[in-house]
């Protein structure tokens, strides 16, 4: 199904706005990769994206996405969206190629915007368990000014090493702490020691996974800056996304 999709142009972008906490704004957008099957159904990654890494068409894959949501970045844009930022995710896999920031650079070129318009996330898991690999990878992109995202933070490890030896811009925090608040106060001060770090290191912060005015009011009470869930919208084809703007 990985092979046909590529094969016949059966990827699909669905795009899940991010917005300002405070002020309800929409900033950007993560771009979420679904397959046609041969049946016309969607297959979401879940289903898919293991494999994908596992046997390496994570590279195309991935490289298909990224073009994609840079091209579909300068659509909004000469469509009057105004300044919005595309989140995509990458996968060491990626990050390993020896040409990954020239994919990048055409990929920013042919769309015709910004280094700076373009934020890469990568899970934190995968960051600790190939740091010497991609440091070098992760350090150029961000020179020409693309943004770097630790997605899935603070799950399962426990070193911060990585946060001095990489220029990151972006702490995405996990959508299972999220789940917990505000009925468990543990979680409520796991996140808040979160968004401190990551503030006094010059980070900003999305929250993953808001979906009540709750847990809205516990982010912006505690400092956090930007935010994405179901509670504000979910994920949406293109041109759904633009009337939502």
């Amino acid at each position: 199904e990985i092979e046909q999709a590529l094969k016949h142009n059966r990827v699909v972008l669905h795009y899940q706005p991010q917005y300002a906490i405070e002020t309800q704004r929409v900033i950007g957008v993560e771009a979420l990769v679904r397959l046609q099957g041969t049946d016309g159904k969607l297959i979401p990654p879940n289903q898919f994206i293991e494999l994908a890494e596992d046997t390496g068409l994570i590279v195309p894959l991935g490289r298909r996405v990224l073009e994609e949501a840079c091209r579909q970045l300068a659509r909004w844009r000469r469509a009057g969206s105004g300044p919005l930022r595309m989140a995509v995710n990458v996968s060491p896999r990626q990050l390993f190629e020896a040409d990954f920031v020239e994919v990048v650079d055409q990929a920013v070129a042919d769309a015709g915007i910004e280094h700076a318009d373009l934020e890469l996330e990568i899970t934190e898991r995968q960051v600790v368990e190939h740091l010497a690999g991609v440091e070098q990878t992760l350090r150029a992109l961000s020179a020409r000014g693309v943004r770097i995202a630790i997605d899935d933070f603070g799950t399962g490890y426990s070193s911060l090493a990585y946060l001095m030896q990489l220029s990151v811009h972006t702490v995405k925090i996990d959508r299972a702490f999220m789940a917990e608040i505000p009925e468990e106060p543990r979680a409520e001060r796991i996140v808040t020691a979160i968004i401190a770090m990551a503030k006094a290191l010059g980070m900003t912060l999305t929250a993953e996974g808001i979906e009540t005015p709750a847990q809205q009011q516990f982010l912006l009470d505690a400092g956090c800056q930007f935010g994405q869930g179901f509670g504000f919208a979910r994920p949406q084809e293109a041109e759904a996304i633009m009337h939502y703007l």
